[in-house]
């Protein structure tokens, strides 16, 4: 599919999405002229505000039935993946797979961040850690979802203290480099989620004690 068909597409899904939501009709027009003049930063910015602001008043179902979030992901933002910031790239999907726990759609949410991490070589090293923890977090909210413990899930308990203990190690080589606060922030945010539950309690409050240093306090 040629840029020319790709952009009439995109067009079309956001004009769709703008006669559904006219409140956010601005944004979707936005994304639209963004897109078809290849204004990346601008595009991202725009998403950005979008799916991660205040999501309560821009995620919405569409007359098919699903998120406005997964069709701006799958037809808007995989269309351009490789030419956004990829820290970026991986802060919209982690939006999109939040919105898809909330409809406890957790097998698609975890598909979605587990297809990205695919990606790895692409992202990165901060955003890959940035959706391992995301990652780790939504598979804990699944556990709690469906009632099940620690003694439920041994294999996966195992495997999450792996990613956490790799992403410690992480953080720890890029001290000193120029790394976003979001990516420490989201992997103590999940740590903490972690600790909660196995412990030890010093540990926990040493986890919480370091996302609260990373995060503002407005987002804790």
């Amino acid at each position: 599919m040629s840029y020319l068909d790709t952009n009439s597409a995109v067009t079309e899904v956001l004009e769709s999405l703008a006669s559904q939501h006219p409140e956010l009709a601005t944004e979707y027009n936005r994304l639209a002229d963004f897109y078809r003049r290849k204004l990346w930063h601008q595009l991202t910015t725009c998403l950005l505000y979008l799916m991660t602001e205040d999501p309560s008043k821009t995620l919405h179902e569409t007359a098919d039935g699903s998120l406005s979030f997964v069709i701006l992901y799958n037809k808007v933002v995989l269309g351009c993946d490789a030419k956004l910031n990829q820290l970026s790239l991986c802060r919209l999907a982690s939006a999109v797979a939040t919105a898809m726990s909330g409809q406890k759609d957790f097998a698609g949410a975890r598909s979605l961040l587990e297809n990205l991490l695919e990606k790895r070589a692409r992202l990165g090293v901060p955003a890959a850690l940035y959706v391992e923890s995301k990652l780790v977090l939504l598979t804990l909210a699944q556990f709690a979802s469906e009632g099940s413990s620690s003694k439920d899930h041994k294999e996966e308990y195992e495997t999450m203290k792996a990613t956490l203990n790799k992403g410690e190690s992480i953080l720890n080589e890029l001290e000193g480099e120029a790394c976003s606060p979001i990516v420490p922030s989201a992997h103590y945010e999940a740590s903490t989620a972690y600790r909660k539950l196995v412990g030890p309690p010093e540990a926990f409050y040493r986890e919480a004690l370091m996302y609260l240093n990373y995060t503002p306090v407005g987002e804790v």
